[in-house]
């Protein structure tokens, strides 16, 4: 079991998402060829597309995004104190 890749969606109403934001968010990460994207908030799945079944398991190369989060992360450690 993957833990993101298994859940289920919530309604985006539950989650105060706007769905109409969140249809032409999928028409446009569809049309831009985009692998795959989870989106969630207050730990719910909100929001959940693979481009194919292949893709549910694929593991993607993230070290620049390990790093541009991590950065995030250490700025606002720096702000907060």
């Amino acid at each position: 079991m993957n833990l993101f890749t298994d859940l289920d969606v919530a309604s985006p109403k539950i989650n105060y998402m706007n769905e109409l934001l969140l249809n032409e968010f999928d028409k446009k990460i569809k049309k831009d060829n985009v692998d795959s994207c989870l989106i969630l908030q207050d730990s719910a799945l909100v929001y959940k597309y693979f481009r194919n079944n292949k893709m549910r398991v694929k593991q993607h190369k993230i070290n620049s995004v390990t790093k541009s989060v991590l950065s995030a992360l250490i700025g606002i450690a720096l702000i907060k104190g």
